[in-house]
């Protein structure tokens, strides 16, 4: 571009201060607005469905859920409560209610959410498969 006279500077009188758009100049034309793609915090999550069930040692009752990202978790019945999943899974049961669910204990090779799992020594080792909300 040098060849053709044309240098990448320009004299200071070019320079101007930003102005915003100027409605009475320009209705309707707004400055370009950019669409957050960022997390969003108040994001809730659905359930797909509710697989199975366990009763802990403190006779706790915990389902094992399927979110519709395909995710699988253990939630406390405080957190399933309230939904259609839970009533469905009753009703597949053919129970009206969440005492009348067969006490299953948890099985070996699977702990729930906040419990420790024992390795092959002997030590203790934190639960890391939950899922934040």
């Amino acid at each position: 571009m040098e060849a053709w006279g044309i240098h990448p500077t320009f004299h200071i009188s070019r320079l101007a201060t930003h102005e915003p758009n100027d409605l009475l100049l320009f209705p309707g034309w707004d400055a370009q607005v950019y669409y957050d793609f960022g997390k969003n915090p108040e994001k809730e999550l659905l359930v797909h469905e509710i697989l199975d069930h366990i009763w802990d040692l403190d006779n706790m009752l915990w389902f094992r859920v399927k979110w519709t990202a395909g995710d699988l978790t253990w939630e406390p019945i405080v957190n399933v409560n309230e939904l259609i999943a839970l009533d469905n899974y009753l009703e597949l049961h053919a129970v009206k209610n969440v005492e009348e669910l067969p006490h299953k204990q948890i099985p070996s090779t699977e702990t729930k959410p906040g419990q420790k799992k024992w390795t092959k020594r002997g030590q203790k080792t934190p639960h890391t498969s939950t899922k934040k909300l």
